[in-house]
C-alpha cells in the first residue's frame, strides 16, 4: 500500500465505518521542523528560560533549539509518509503597545522559539490534497497565543479561502456519522478542529470536545504507556481521540542536558522504541485507538497505525448510514 494513498485503498467495510474509528498516524507539533537555531524566544517559552536567555544570550537559545523542533520531517514529507493530521501551536506577532496590526499578518508556528508563517506551511498541504483527492486530513489547531477576536476571525477566513469546499461541515453528531466514504464521495479532505470559544459555530470549524487529546505530561516511557491505556478505556466512543505518544522535557532537566543531549536522543527515541511494539501489540484489543501522534514521525509509527486498520476479527468497526444526517446541513 502506497503511504500516500492509504485513505484511499482501505477496505471498504472499513472507509464505511465511523471515521473517528480508523486508526490515523499524526505528528506531535507537526511544523516546529520550520524553527531555525536563531529565532527569536516564542510566546510559549517559559519564564525561567527567558531569563535565562538574558543571562547567556546564544548559548541559551542553542540549547532551546535543540529540545523545541520536534519533527524532522517536512510537512510534505509528513504527508507523503502517511501522516493524516497535524498539531499546531500558533501566535500572532507581538506588537509594540498602541501599535495597529496590518490586515495581511499572519499568524506564525511556535515551540518555545518561533517559526514560519503558517499560511504558507499549510499550503503546502493544500497542494498535497489536491494531488491525492481521496485522502483526508485533520488539522487541530490547539494553543493560540497574543490572539485577538478579529485574528482568530482573519485566521478562519485565510484557511477558508484556502482549503475551501474540501473543509467537511459539523454538525451535533457529526462525530458519530461521518464516514471516510462519506467524506470522500462529497470532496471534503480537511477535519479543521479549533479550540477556541471565538470561532465555535463557523462554518467548517470543529469544536475541540469533538476530539478528545489528554496530555500525558509524564518523562518515562512505562508512565506514558499506563497513560495511553487508560485513555483508551476510558474513550468516549461519541467523539474521536487523540493518543498523545510523547515524553514531556522539564526545563530543569533540559538546560543541563542541553549541552550534550536533544529532544531526539534524550526522549522521543526511546519513546518511540517502547511506542511502536505496543501499538503493534494493540491488533488485538477491541478498544480500537484513533488517532496516535509523536515526535519524529518516522514510518515504523506510521506503519505500526496503519496496520491497525487491516481486517481483525478482534476489533469491531459497526457500520453507519450510508447518507448521514449531514446532508441537512450542506
Amino acid at each position: 500500500m502506497s503511504a500516500a494513498d492509504w485513505m484511499a485503498r482501505l477496505p471498504q467495510e472499513v472507509k464505511d465505518a465511523p471515521f473517528f474509528r480508523l486508526a490515523i498516524p499524526g505528528s506531535h507539533d507537526s511544523l516546529s521542523y520550520s524553527i531555525r537555531a536563531d529565532a527569536p524566544l516564542a510566546a510559549d517559552c517559559p519564564d525561567a528560560v527567558r531569563i535565562l536567555e538574558r543571562l547567556f544570550g546564544p548559548v541559551t537559545r542553542s540549547i532551546l533549539f535543540k529540545w523545541s523542533v520536534t519533527q524532522s520531517l517536512s510537512l510534505s514529507e509528513q504527508l507523503q509518509l502517511g501522516v493524516r493530521y497535524l498539531d499546531l501551536r500558533l501566535a500572532m506577532p507581538a506588537e509594540p503597545r498602541g501599535a495597529a496590526r496590518g490586515k495581511e499578518t499572519q499568524p506564525h508556528v511556535v515551540h518555545h522559539l518561533c517559526g514560519d508563517d503558517v499560511g504558507p506551511l499549510l499550503a503546502d498541504a493544500d497542494a498535497f490534497l489536491a494531488a491525492h483527492p481521496l485522502e483526508v486530513l485533520i488539522v487541530d489547531l490547539q494553543h493560540f497565543y497574543h490572539f485577538c477576536p478579529d485574528d482568530h476571525q482573519q485566521l478562519v477566513n485565510h484557511l477558508s479561502g484556502l482549503f475551501g469546499d474540501r473543509l467537511c461541515p459539523y454538525w451535533p453528531g457529526a462525530t458519530q456519522e461521518i464516514s471516510l466514504s462519506w467524506m470522500q464521495a462529497h470532496g471534503y479532505q480537511v477535519v479543521l478542529v479549533y479550540r477556541c470559544e471565538e470561532v465555535r459555530g463557523l462554518r467548517g470549524v470543529w469544536p475541540g470536545e469533538a476530539l478528545a487529546s489528554p496530555w500525558p505530561d509524564v518523562r518515562k516511557a512505562r508512565a506514558l504507556l499506563g497513560f495511553l491505556e487508560r485513555g483508551l478505556a476510558a474513550r468516549d466512543r461519541r467523539c474521536g481521540h487523540v493518543a498523545q505518544c510523547v515524553l514531556t522535557p522539564r526545563t530543569g532537566t533540559v538546560l543541563p542536558a542541553g549541552l550534550c543531549s536533544d529532544l531526539h536522543s534524550g526522549l522521543a527515541a526511546r519513546c518511540n522504541k517502547a511506542v511502536v511494539p505496543w501499538l503493534r501489540a494493540r491488533r488485538q484489543q477491541r478498544d480500537h485507538l484513533n488517532v496516535a501522534i509523536a515526535d519524529f514521525v518516522d514510518a515504523a509509527f506510521v506503519d505500526a497505525v496503519l496496520n491497525l486498520n487491516s481486517s481483525n476479527p478482534a476489533v469491531e468497526l459497526p457500520k453507519i448510514a450510508d447518507k448521514p444526517h449531514a446532508d441537512v446541513y450542506l
